[in-house]
């Protein structure tokens, strides 16, 4: 049993489920963005079910979003625009699903998007942890979503 946080304000639920990331696979009603390492994200053959991504999720890993000599502060927003800007077109107003492994990585980018003006941004807190256990759900190799 996992306890999960759920603000009294119903309006601002920031947390995706399973379904949720099925609904949105199924139906592309949003993006779906992997923020972990490029190896993760393409899949090692040793792990294959902890590796590899969500069938159509986008690659943008946490750490192009920060200066990690400067002391892990966020980089310049139009640098982060950019790099969002690269994945194909995201507005700030389109429904937006992060995860990594935990959930860690993807509360940062959560953060960064939140920080940027990006209103309908949600953390699938299960992450691969949760969505490899599912034997019935597919995982992506390679770097295509």
């Amino acid at each position: 049993t996992r306890t999960v946080y759920i603000p009294n304000d119903k309006s601002y639920q920031n947390f995706a489920s399973i379904n949720d990331i099925t609904e949105l696979t199924k139906n592309k009603t949003g993006h779906l963005l992997d923020v972990r390492t490029k190896d993760e994200y393409e899949g090692l053959k040793k792990y294959p079910r902890t590796t590899g991504h969500i069938p159509g999720a986008l690659f943008w890993p946490w750490e192009d979003n920060i200066d990690i000599k400067r002391g892990f502060i966020l980089k310049d927003q139009n640098d982060i625009e950019t790099t969002l800007q690269k994945l194909g077109t995201i507005n700030k107003d389109d429904k937006l699903v992060l995860y990594c492994r935990s959930g860690h990585r993807a509360a940062q980018s959560y953060l960064t998007l939140r920080n940027l003006g990006y209103q309908n941004v949600k953390i699938y807190d299960g992450s691969m942890a949760e969505y490899a256990l599912r034997k019935d759900l597919p995982i992506q190799q390679g770097s295509h979503p």
